[in-house]
């Protein structure tokens, strides 16, 4: 009975003993291979490892790095999901042009095996220095950057970034160079604020990522000064207006050039020489200029004129102003009032002149109830220049029915009030 109790225990120890070799497998029973490090940049690279000799039951595997040999799953560690026989891993959060040492490894839970150590170093930066600026302009200036030591992968980018605040980056303003030689470069910054202090760095960029040269500024040059443009009458002569324009430089800027002056226009505000029509002074003129601008027959259009003044900063506008081309006039009569057998008196308001200069006004008159009145019919115009006007209309029949209706003439056209009638009384 003790026999057959020992050979059973024997038994049931040779079977734990078969699945808790299955479970943890001694080291040597797998062997794990560090495949080679690549994509490597200033702040990450990728390692792997293989199952070369029997894949054994593991929990954990991955990769395990360090700047000193021989680095364990006690340094830093990246993980691969288990179950594949070859993986790769992403180490992140490196420092750039560091040394380390990287081996493939897989644990259960009695051992951990590693693969044969691997060594890289990762990319190093480019350092640069910032090139003062130069040729200061009141909407650019020149800069650039001067390469100083090279770093262990090629250039993808180099520049200039600038703001109007300090310490500049590439998410602000920014101005490339596309040749990506390790060589000194020199680039316009565009765009900038007359009279406005700017901080500005150069840059470049390779694997291990962006660094800067130091940061320096400059203050853009300011713009003359203009006052506000002024406008003259509004003529319409052959189906064209022509509008008179002045401006004047109040306060230029000593040693500035201007090269040139003039107005421009448009049916928007803040008409522009690039974007709009323009009539340049020639020759140049510093203090007041003045012009004549043209534009087409459009009735009851409202345009939008600016002087401008361009020198060595760039381009400078004053105050905007607006004329308006003519239309036709628009009035209201007011009841026939003070009615006789022969006379009735009879008034008008102008609401709009058209923006045109009013030639007559008066009233017309007709006893036809189909037929409009106009200037062709009776006609009795009013001497004055007031908004409101009267007059009294004699002669006319005794118990008659009349239409009465107000006009206003102005260079575009004859305007005609709301009709009016009214009938004289009997003799």
């Amino acid at each position: 009975m003790k026999r057959g109790f020992v050979i059973y225990s024997l038994l049931i120890g040779l079977v734990f003993g078969v699945v808790s070799c299955q479970k943890d497998p001694k080291p040597e029973s797998t062997k794990m291979v560090t495949t080679s490090v690549t994509s490597v940049t200033g702040n990450s690279a990728v390692a792997g490892g293989k199952f070369d000799k029997g894949i054994a039951t593991v929990s954990k595997m991955g990769v395990c790095w360090s700047t000193t040999s021989n680095p364990t799953i006690a340094d830093s560690v990246a993980y691969a999901e288990v179950g594949s026989a070859e993986f790769t891993c992403v180490m992140a959060g490196l420092l750039d042009n560091q040394k380390y040492y990287v081996r493939a490894f897989a644990a259960n839970n009695s051992s951990v095996i590693y693969g044969e150590e691997i060594s890289f170093t990762t990319a190093k930066k480019i350092a640069i220095s910032t090139v003062s600026a130069k040729d200061v302009l009141g909407n650019c200036a020149m800069a650039g950057g001067s390469i100083k030591s090279e770093g262990d992968t090629s250039i993808k980018m180099k520049g200039l970034c600038w703001s109007t605040k300090t310490n500049p980056t590439i998410t602000d303003s920014i101005v490339y160079n596309e040749n990506d030689a390790k060589e000194d470069f020199m680039l316009w910054m565009r765009n900038l604020t007359p009279n406005t202090k700017y901080y500005f760095k150069a840059f470049v960029v390779n694997a291990a990522g962006v660094a800067y040269g130091e940061e320096k500024s400059f203050t853009t040059l300011d713009n003359p000064v203009l006052k506000q443009t002024e406008t003259g009458a509004v003529d319409f002569v052959e189906d064209v207006y022509t509008i008179p324009c002045t401006g004047s430089i109040l306060e230029a800027v000593p040693g500035l050039q201007i090269t040139g002056c003039g107005f421009c226009w448009g049916k928007s505000h803040n008409p522009t020489v690039e974007s709009s029509q323009r009539i340049d002074i020639d020759p140049v003129q510093e203090g007041d200029f003045s012009a004549s601008i043209t534009v087409e027959n459009e009735e009851g259009v409202v345009y939008y004129v600016r002087a401008y003044v361009i020198s060595d900063n760039g381009t400078a506008y004053a105050e905007e102003t607006t004329f308006s081309t003519w239309t036709l006039p628009t009035l209201t009569s007011f009841s026939p009032y003070s009615i006789t057998s022969n006379s009735v008196s009879v008034g008008a308001v102008i609401t709009f002149d058209g923006a045109a200069p009013i030639i007559s006004r008066g009233f017309c008159i007709t006893t036809d109830e189909f037929m409009l009145p106009t200037i062709d019919d009776k006609k009795v115009e009013v001497e004055t220049s007031n908004t409101i006007f009267y007059d009294k209309l004699e002669g006319l029949t005794p118990n008659t029915t009349y239409y009465v209706c107000a006009y206003v003439k102005n260079k575009v056209g004859v305007a005609y009030s709301n009709l009016v009638s009214f009938t004289t009384k009997p003799e």
